[in-house]
């Protein structure tokens, strides 16, 4: 997981894909060599329906859903650490004792598994049974509480970037030390009590079902992604759209009207958007530009920018807002011709400012695969004409309802919510022990 990132960031993605696949083809193989040193417990499908239509055997089903349920909140929040966090870091000094690509960081995780699993197992457990007994729905308990405390420092560090700041890498690992340990209590405490719990015919069924906790999960994540999300207005009309300039109906539904939205087609990709009131946008955009060039580069931060844009509306009377959405990263927005916030009407220009990583006028001299692979191919990237080192990119609808620190307060509030509810069940819970003989 550290090495993948690099190689694809330098030597691109046949070596990055490929030299995976052949460690899986040898992991197979070794696999394989193996199979006769197993033990091979064959399948009973009488005993299983059998025990399944028991009352046993429902029963079982019946007490562990409620806590697959639970878990799946924990899924929820830790399968981010491969797409929010992620998006997160990009945002954040990734200097902590080497250079940080976005990607690798997540393997702090398997290093931190293999290190808190023998900790926990040789001298947390034990040291914290002397004072109390931990039963395994308690630890589950406990890792789901320390769970909403490790997304809580991710919610922190987002406000910290929401306000100009870069914070270090380094306390996203903090986040991974304390989610890792959330997860040493959740996923594999609840793993081992599901083999326990399960009849002896019913074991690799109550696995599956366990596993499908992961994916209820990260069904959530994706059900809620899919509520914030506005609908970009365009997006389906410009795809059967051959190359040139279109005209979109705007609100009225009329083309031809001040509304309208002007999409630019090329090779098959929209190129440039003309919004609605562009001018009035563009005013505002000038005085932010001008202000980050006459502050090293840096854009304002939401407080700063009500002052600067205090006055300006849109052609619809509504106020132009800005809102600062990460260290190099703003919204410039107008209701759009319906007036009212987060609707695919909005309009508006997403801001970025130059990544100030290298000193002023230093540039790398060592180019990833990617850049040589467009300079060979002849490809240029697309950018919208301008001297200024800050970018605007035009959008129409398509912004999140939730997003910044109040995403991830969301889902941190959505963990504590199950992590209490889970406390009842954990007290009343019975459980019963079926060990493979």
């Amino acid at each position: 997981m550290l090495a993948t990132p690099w190689i694809l960031e330098w030597h691109g993605p046949h070596l990055a894909f490929g030299i995976p696949g052949v460690l899986m083809a040898i992991a197979t193989l070794s696999f394989w060599l193996g199979r006769k040193k197993f033990i091979h417990i064959q399948p009973d499908s009488k005993k299983f329906k059998r025990e399944l239509c028991s009352k046993e055997g429902l029963g079982v089903i019946l007490r562990l859903l409620p806590l697959y349920f639970f878990v799946a909140f924990f899924w929820a929040l830790f399968d981010q650490t491969g797409s929010s966090w992620i998006f997160q870091s990009q945002d954040m000094d990734r200097h902590f004792v080497i250079d940080w690509l976005p990607s690798q960081i997540q393997s702090i995780n398997s290093v931190l598994i293999l290190t808190l699993v023998p900790l926990f197992t040789l001298f947390v457990y034990p040291t914290l049974g002397k004072f109390i007994k931990l039963t395994p729905l308690r630890k589950i308990g406990v890792g789901l509480f320390i769970t909403v405390f490790a997304f809580s420092i991710i919610a922190l560090i987002q406000v910290s970037i929401s306000k100009g700041n870069t914070p270090n890498i380094g306390w996203q690992f903090l986040a991974y030390l304390f989610l890792t340990a959330a997860e040493v209590m959740v996923s594999i405490v609840c793993l081992e009590y599901s083999y326990t719990q399960a009849p002896r015919n019913m074991k690799s069924l109550i696995m599956a079902i366990f596993l499908l906790s992961v994916s209820f999960g990260n069904q959530i994540t994706e059900f809620v992604n899919s509520v914030i999300q506005v609908d970009d207005p365009v997006i389906a009309f410009a795809e059967e759209l051959k190359d040139g300039e279109h005209s979109y109906p705007g609100f009225d539904g009329t083309v031809g009207n001040e509304d309208d939205i002007i999409i630019t087609r090329k090779e098959g990709k929209t190129s440039k958007r003309q919004l609605p009131d562009q001018k009035k946008i563009d005013h505002a955009a000038s005085l932010i530009t001008v202000w980050a060039e006459e502050n090293d580069l840096t854009l304002p931060t939401t407080e700063e920018a009500k002052t600067l844009l205090s006055g300006l509306t849109d052609r619809w009377g509504s106020e132009i807002t800005y809102t600062r959405l990460a260290s190099r990263t703003a919204r410039l927005a107008s209701n759009g011709p319906d007036k009212e916030s987060g609707t695919k009407w909005d309009i508006g220009f997403i801001m970025e400012a130059p990544d100030k990583a290298l000193p002023a006028g230093e540039e790398s001299t060592k180019k990833t695969w990617l850049e040589k692979r467009r300079e060979f191919l002849g490809v240029a990237e697309e950018t919208e004409e301008s001297d200024s080192p800050i970018t605007k990119t035009a959008y129409t609808g398509g912004q999140p309802k939730l997003e910044g620190p109040a995403y991830y307060w969301f889902f941190t509030s959505l963990m504590l919510g199950a992590a209490i509810l889970f406390v009842p069940y954990a007290i009343f819970s019975k459980e019963k022990s079926h060990l493979q003989s």
